[in-house]
């Protein structure tokens, strides 16, 4: 009899467990389901800030004209995926020869969004001859950044109408507005935040295989997106580790972790073609396009109420300017965190492992981002000297400046955290929506100049247009002719582009676009030299002296800007 009331305890015990449990995953799924809505309502609000900063215009996958506006980078991303769509499928798949005949290289190297390209190369067939998806990217880019920086914080809050105002806080970094047409692939900064997810909810993923798939997850989208994003984010992982390690005193997992992001990130990179025709390392600017110091402070002319501070020239790279708005969150966390320190010391301690996780991730970030040459101003305080190989990996990525990124996202994570958890929600709302105010007026001048620049462009704005003259036209209409071969080492890149661009819209494959990185360009010299010691019919070449041009016996025509094509008889 004892040994059955026993039995029907532990049944009781076990029934009241079980409802306990299912109470809590019901109220789960209806707080997730709950908040989907929100996700709605910030994904709209979102929609109508990026309208209003670069109009709705650039969402139209036909209006290719604008990412011709600005010379540069921008023709680059968008003639990238027009030479990888014109391009046969290869193995690996992210491979065309099309601008840089007849070396295969990847779209990878265009910067055109690799993982995009695939997608709409594949349906390639059902799009219109004129098609960019750049401009819907950049959208995606902005409401992923509200959504995730949203995710991350309520889990730290009850009120959606807080978190609906950090989302929006988290849409207007000047660093992200900044790069958003300028360099749209390095726009990506939602990846940050997906990779802070891992620390800030770190409960959330410590169970079972989760934090592996997420990681793997990560490493994939940063490997195809933009691979500089592998280092800032790789710098998230090894924070992410150490948070584990004080939490668990286990290093397996942190090894497994390891393996796995460098193994999906190698897989996905080679998938993709990245280490095909690779020669050597592209160092250029390595040591310059860093950091400054004054970097956080420094708004480089895009604030109304902080001056230009003294930096070298090509420190645009690490443009990292917080923003008056962010600042004065920043400046009222420290106050709170102060406070709260003193009165409830216990309390804070909870946090201590992943405050340390977040001061080393930021150490090691402005370490990578300001090295090697580091300086305050204008003035160079020191210089690494590291050995030889190290420094050649280490110029993979060159422009070492973007890597601060990751510390003004910590920044701005821990001030919202810190201000919604000390004050009432009423007081904490107020705090953040009139920092968002004074961020908006602060940067002002950057919020005008991205509307002047993309909402008010209606034409394509070339410095010439290829499409009126008669030799090109002669030329495009030539059955013979296959390639356009630019032969002058003196070309724009801009100009490299735009006769690429011409070359693609006629049907014709050219050999030297201006790729991401110079490393190419040795080899791209060799197919040309190749190329002129057996001319025929098939090439019509470019140069940009008349005296070149006639060095090969061809016949030469004058274009604009004092370039020539050369052919090998008359162009009729």
């Amino acid at each position: 009899m004892a040994k059955k009331k026993k039995n029907n305890k532990k049944k009781k015990n076990n029934s009241s467990r079980n409802i306990a449990i299912n109470k809590i995953e019901k109220n789960n799924i209806k707080e997730t389901e709950s908040f989907k809505k929100y996700y709605l309502i910030i994904a709209g609000i979102i929609f109508v800030i990026f309208g209003l900063i670069y109009g709705f215009r650039v969402l139209i996958p036909t209006n290719t004209d604008w990412t011709f506006f600005h010379t540069g980078d921008l023709m680059q991303h968008y003639v990238g995926w027009e030479s990888f769509r014109a391009g046969n499928w290869t193995f690996p798949i992210g491979l065309t020869n099309a601008t840089s005949y007849p070396t295969q290289i990847s779209v990878i190297y265009t910067d055109s969004i690799p993982i995009l390209a695939i997608f709409f190369k594949l349906i390639s067939f059902i799009l219109p001859k004129k098609f960019q998806y750049l401009g819907l990217y950049g959208l995606l880019c902005f409401i992923l950044q509200g959504i995730l920086s949203a995710q991350i914080v309520k889990k730290y809050t009850d009120s959606k109408l807080n978190i609906i105002a950090v989302s929006v806080l988290f849409t207007i970094i000047p660093s992200m507005i900044f790069r958003i047409f300028y360099h749209t692939a390095l726009s990506s900064q939602w990846l940050i935040l997906l990779s802070l997810e891992t620390l800030f909810l770190y409960k959330d993923f410590n169970e079972g295989k989760k934090i592996y798939y997420m990681w793997a997850l990560i490493a994939f989208l940063v490997s195809t997106i933009h691979i500089y994003y592998l280092l800032m984010c790789g710098i998230i992982l090894v924070g992410y580790i150490l948070l584990d390690i004080l939490n668990t005193k286990k290093i397996k997992k942190s090894i497994l972790l390891l393996i796995t992001y460098l193994l999906t990130s190698v897989i996905s990179i080679w998938f993709f073609g990245g280490f095909v025709n690779m020669t050597k390392n592209d160092s250029f600017g390595f040591g310059m396009y860093s950091y400054n110091l004054n970097g956080l402070i420094n708004s480089q002319g895009y604030s109304v109420f902080f001056k230009r501070l003294p930096m070298i020239a090509e420190q645009y790279e690490g443009f990292s300017y917080l923003g008056l708005g962010v600042i004065l969150l920043i400046i009222i966390s420290i106050v709170l965190s102060i406070i709260w320190y003193i009165n409830d010391k216990e309390d804070i301690k909870q946090y201590k492992n992943l405050i340390i996780s977040l001061i080393f991730i930021s150490i090691i970030s402005i370490i990578v981002a300001v090295s090697p040459k580091i300086y305050l101003g204008t003035k160079l305080l020191f210089e690494l000297k590291l050995p030889k190989t190290i420094m050649n990996m280490w110029s993979i990525f060159r422009s070492t400046g973007r890597m601060v990124w990751p510390v003004i996202h910590i920044l701005m994570l821990l001030s919202v955290i810190i201000i919604i958890k000390r004050v009432n929600w009423k007081y904490s709302l107020l705090i953040i929506s009139i920092c968002t105010i004074i961020q908006v007026l602060d940067i002002g001048t950057l919020l005008m100049r991205c509307h002047e620049q993309y909402a008010l462009v209606y034409t394509k704005q070339e410095k010439y247009d290829l499409y009126k003259y008669d030799y090109l036209k002669k030329a495009a209409s030539n059955k013979n002719i296959k390639y356009l071969f630019l032969v002058s080492n003196d070309f724009y890149d801009s100009d490299k582009i735009t006769y690429s661009d011409w070359a693609l819209n006629n049907g014709l494959k050219t050999n030297k676009m201006f790729f991401a990185r110079t490393s190419f360009n040795d080899l791209l010299n060799k197919n040309t030299t190749k190329k002129l010691k057996n001319i025929d019919k098939s090439t019509v070449f470019l140069f940009t002296s008349e005296k070149e041009c006639a060095s090969y016996n061809l016949k030469c025509y004058e274009l604009p800007s004092e370039y020539y094509l050369g052919y090998i008889e008359e162009l009729l």
